[in-house]
């Protein structure tokens, strides 16, 4: 799993983790390799850190960086503790092309068991080292959030031999989106998602100018509202003066991959391009890489999914905004086992990695020449869709959504006339449902009282009934969870996004409907659910 990309001295590396057995009892451990691509293949993988104490985590996966001496570095995420958020920032890094390796120590300098990950690496002059620090939560985790402790971006220099003390450049950021970071002509830049104190989480920047870090500044203003972290970060690629940032963003509750560029090394950029939003039944769900081509241009990739399955795409995007047509790197699958494909431009080609999440797992690679991505750029108008309207449909007539419940028992609509129901359609594998899951139990907690029932309606075709009610048990949910693994629920109610609610009366009509995730504060559903109950 967790394939990575770095072109260094005209050589592709890929690293990836991959479990590994150890002779004393079998106990299961987990490795970092790494190979190089030469003219005649991969060469043979190198063990770059191996053991108990080497996470594996979909989302917070290694990579390498080089020094402006050829030298090699990777990171990784090292257990510090018991706790799910106990790790450090392991580093290590090679003097003969990757053939062998030698640990560095940790990028993060305070030792306490805290979460420390989603690095980035760039060189100028210095290698440095970017990641998210928790040291403000140590000893609870993300809980700390609530009481007024944040994650923070922090950076510090990294040589073979030590690390430099590190710095803190924003104190409150996006808990577990990946950081991104490039050298422009003014010095290193790092993107990454923030996080406002009314966790709207936009995109911001801060760069090294003279010496000094920036303030943190907004790519661009999505204003995008989620009380959870998204788990999908930014990427930037940098020449000179000319910065493009790729981001996804599901601000009004309209999936989007966004693209902005900067001629001013990032201190300011363009209003964004609309790479790819949402059509029928196919969503962007984001995982961005980018790639710098000649002539003004990039290459972005981003996941799109038709359900479960997914395809991994491309497209030609110039600073102008015009764009080439899509290209499909590969076919792989929406939830989380497929990881963040990467790609890089290697010469006249792009060299592409993703996860292949069958049983048994595996890393794959290609090698696609730039000539397959078509150059023929067009503008493309800015999609102008917005958040879907919450709709009052009354006069519906009554539906009859049949499913099982979490005890295995036949139930449908029907057989909770008399009573309003919050219908809510989700999947384990939509990202935007997972965030959603707190704000339909905040909505369940505050209607208690009365007789509204939340019902969350799971359409995952390829997890059993017992794999949605055990992830819903893990999660403490507290209202009722239904599966219908056919999806008949969404073909009876004429709909193709996740997540969707609807509000059915007490005679079984649907009183109102809601495309995209609902936010338990918003005065909207508040009031909707409030007519449904005086009906």
């Amino acid at each position: 799993m967790a394939p990575n990309l770095l072109v260094s001295g005209g050589d592709v590396f890929l690293s990836w983790l991959e479990p590994s057995s150890r002779r004393d009892g079998g106990t299961r451990s987990t490795r970092l390799r790494v190979a190089r691509l030469g003219e005649s293949g991969w060469s043979a993988p190198s063990t770059i850190a191996s053991g108990e104490k080497v996470v594996a985590n979909w989302a917070d996966f290694p990579s390498l960086g080089a020094g402006n001496d050829g030298s090699l570095f990777a990171h990784w995420a090292e257990s510090s503790g018991e706790g799910p958020y106990a790790y450090d920032v392991g580093l290590a890094s090679s003097a003969d092309r990757g053939i062998t390796w030698a640990r560095v120590g940790v990028a993060n300098d305070d030792r306490l068991e805290a979460e420390h990950g989603f690095v980035s690496m760039a060189a100028d002059g210095a290698l440095r080292a970017f990641w998210l620090d928790g040291r403000k939560m140590a000893g609870g985790g993300h809980d700390h959030a609530d009481r007024g402790a944040a994650m923070a971006l922090r950076t510090a220099i990294v040589s073979s031999g030590a690390v430099a003390p590190s710095e803190e450049l924003d104190a409150r950021v996006c808990d577990c989106c990946q950081t991104s970071a490039a050298v422009a002509s003014s010095g290193p830049v790092v993107v990454y998602r923030d996080r406002g104190e009314d966790e709207t989480r936009d995109i911001s920047i801060v760069r090294l100018v003279d010496d000094r870090w920036t303030a943190p500044r907004s790519v661009y203003a999505d204003g995008w509202r989620v009380p959870g972290c998204p788990v999908n970060g930014p990427k930037v690629v940098a020449r000179g003066r000319d910065v493009a940032v790729a981001w996804y963003t599901y601000a009004g509750s309209v999936p989007r991959i966004r693209l902005a560029f900067s001629r001013t090394g990032g201190a300011e950029f363009s209003p964004p391009v609309e790479v790819d939003t949402s059509y029928g039944g196919d969503a962007p769900i984001g995982r961005v890489d980018l790639a710098l081509l000649d002539g003004d241009q990039v290459v972005v990739s981003w996941l799109v999914s038709a359900r479960e399955n997914a395809r991994w795409q491309a497209r030609r995007v110039a600073f102008d905004g015009r764009m080439g047509t899509t290209v499909v790197l590969a076919y792989t699958r929406a939830d989380r086992e497929s990881g963040f494909p990467r790609l890089v431009r290697a010469g006249d080609a792009l060299v592409a990695s993703w996860t292949d999440p069958r049983s048994p797992s595996r890393v794959r690679a290609r090698r696609l020449s730039l000539d397959r991505l078509p150059a023929d750029l067009q503008v493309v108008a800015e999609v102008s869709a917005q958040a879907a309207p919450d709709r009052e449909v009354d006069g519906q007539p009554p539906l009859d959504v049949r499913a099982t419940a979490a005890d295995g028992t036949a139930v449908s609509l029907r057989h909770l006339s008399g009573r309003p129901v919050l219908l809510n359609l989700w999947a384990t594998w939509c990202e935007p449902c997972r965030h959603e899951l707190p704000e339909l139990a905040a909505l369940h907690e505050k209607f208690r009282s009365t007789d509204l029932r939340v019902v969350a309606l799971s359409v995952d075709r390829e997890r059993t009934r017992d794999e949605v009610v055990s992830f819903a048990a893990r999660r403490k949910l507290p209202f009722e969870i239904w599966h219908d693994p056919e999806d008949r629920a969404s073909a009876t109610l004429g709909t193709s996004l996740l997540p969707t609610s609807y509000l059915i009366g007490r005679d079984g009509k649907v009183l109102w409907k809601h495309s995209g995730a609902l936010h338990a504060s918003d005065p909207e559903v508040l009031a909707a659910i409030e007519r449904a109950l005086r009906k």
